[in-house]
């Protein structure tokens, strides 16, 4: 089996690291499918269609330096800083279907197993 091929994003900007997933899936640089990972300082990442105004305390935000950024995607609003590890995929759209995360998350799990955490599914 092939093993599927990643970059590591050297940065902990929420805005910088979602500005190079987009850039890295449209330029061609990289042919997919790829996973980049990446961490972040404090932010708040919320998913296309929010209303950050419902979704978010703007003053706590801004008074604890948390980045607030939209992404490309949908879903909710999730709180990340440098204690845990981001990861996404670059696949082509017509060799995936929507829903089928296991299949996605597989060499992160083989990965996993590799090293020892043999629980992780």
């Amino acid at each position: 089996m092939e093993k599927m091929k990643y970059v590591i994003i050297p940065t902990d900007d929420i805005r910088t690291n979602l500005a190079t997933e987009q850039y890295l899936m449209n330029s061609g640089k990289i042919e997919p499918p790829f996973m980049l990972f990446y961490i972040e300082k404090p932010c708040i990442i919320v998913g296309r269609n929010q209303n950050t105004m419902e979704e978010i305390n703007q003053k706590y935000c801004e008074e604890h330096n948390i980045t607030i950024t939209r992404r490309l995607s949908g879903g909710g609003a999730m709180y990340q800083d440098l204690g845990n590890m981001c990861f996404s995929f670059v696949v082509p759209s017509k060799d995936q279907k929507f829903g089928d995360f296991a299949s996605l998350v597989k060499p992160v799990v083989d990965a996993l197993h590799e090293m020892g955490v043999t629980k992780a599914k």
